[in-house]
């Protein structure tokens, strides 16, 4: 007589992936996943808008032109120049030396939340800007 073999199924008490989880992580990236981060971005720029238009004695456009350019003048050098971070990371040391921040991003995953929010930024000053300048056309080109 055969025996059959009882049907036990195994639950999963150890994962090497669980457990270097955290190892993965890169500290000089990790906190632009939080929607806290995200509050605080959008809450710079707003607020920055609004103390350019209060503190500069400037039309709307020229404001609106020196948001858009300011922003994207320090979003290129800190995104996109500057390579490695300001914190090493412990158990890879020099593994990001060669990557800029954008690369660092989600371990260059593409599509990801805060991927999808650092394009949206650029793209909603965009729209703002073409809705409160008037369209004279000298302003425009700069920006596409």
């Amino acid at each position: 007589m055969v025996q059959k073999r009882p049907n036990i199924k195994f639950r999963k008490t150890f994962s090497i992936d669980g457990l270097n989880e955290g190892l993965n992580t890169n500290p000089n990236t990790s906190y632009v996943s939080n929607p806290s981060f995200w509050f605080s971005y959008s809450a710079i720029v707003i607020l920055s808008s609004i103390s350019f238009h209060l503190v500069l004695p400037f039309s709307s456009s020229v404001i609106w032109t020196l948001i858009n350019f300011l922003h994207s003048l320090l979003t290129f050098i800190l995104f996109h120049w500057m390579k490695g971070g300001p914190i090493e990371d412990q158990y890879h040391p020099h593994k990001y030396d060669k990557l800029t921040f954008w690369e660092q991003l989600d371990e260059t995953t593409q599509y990801t939340p805060a991927r999808k929010f650092l394009l949206f930024v650029p793209c909603a000053l965009f729209v703002f800007f073409h809705f409160f300048v008037p369209n004279d056309g000298n302003n425009f080109h700069l920006f596409l």
